[in-house]
Parts: structure tokens; C-alpha cells; sequence
């Protein structure tokens, strides 16, 4: 036969603090927004974070087997090409 439980405890103290966590990458800036393509399926963007050394990873919404395909990399802005009316965003890498 099991006894009656007993009375709860007094809780503990707090623990110490554990190390901050390394840096965010400074360099990586993904898109503030989705972004449609318009019919022709081609699209200007601007963006201050592109450079034209940027890497850009474009990526539909919902997923498709080929991504949309940036062009004409330059400061401040890119053209990409894509399926129209879908849906996509993007991350900077500089």
C-alpha cells in the first residue's frame, strides 16, 4: 500500500546566467516581402542591401522544381525572371 504523498518543497534559487550566443551574420538580408511576378514573368527589384558582388538564393512560395532566376545584378537593384503570376522572396548574401 502506497503512502499519502507528501508536502511540496520550497523553490529553488535562481541559476546563473548562460554566455550570450555568437553574432548574427551581418551580411545575410532576407526579403521584407513576397513579391508576384506580373505576367511577362520578368521583374526589376530594388533593394539598398544588393550589391552587385551580392549572391541572391530566390526561392517561390510553395515551391516549384526550377527557382526564379536573378539577372542584371547591380548596386541597388536586380532583375529576375520567373513563372508568371507566382509568388517569391529572396535573401542577400554580400
Amino acid at each position: 500500500m502506497q503512502g499519502v504523498q507528501g508536502l511540496k518543497g520550497h523553490k529553488g534559487d535562481t541559476g546563473q546566467q548562460g554566455p550570450a550566443g555568437p553574432a548574427a551574420n551581418q551580411n545575410t538580408f532576407p526579403s521584407t516581402q513576397s513579391y508576384t511576378f506580373p505576367n511577362n514573368g520578368r521583374l526589376t527589384i530594388t533593394d539598398p542591401n544588393v550589391k552587385a558582388e551580392s549572391v541572391l538564393l530566390l526561392q517561390y512560395m510553395g515551391g516549384e522544381i526550377l527557382p526564379p532566376v536573378p539577372l542584371n545584378i547591380k548596386n541597388g537593384q536586380f532583375t529576375v525572371v520567373g513563372l508568371p503570376n507566382k509568388k517569391f522572396r529572396y535573401v542577400v548574401f554580400n
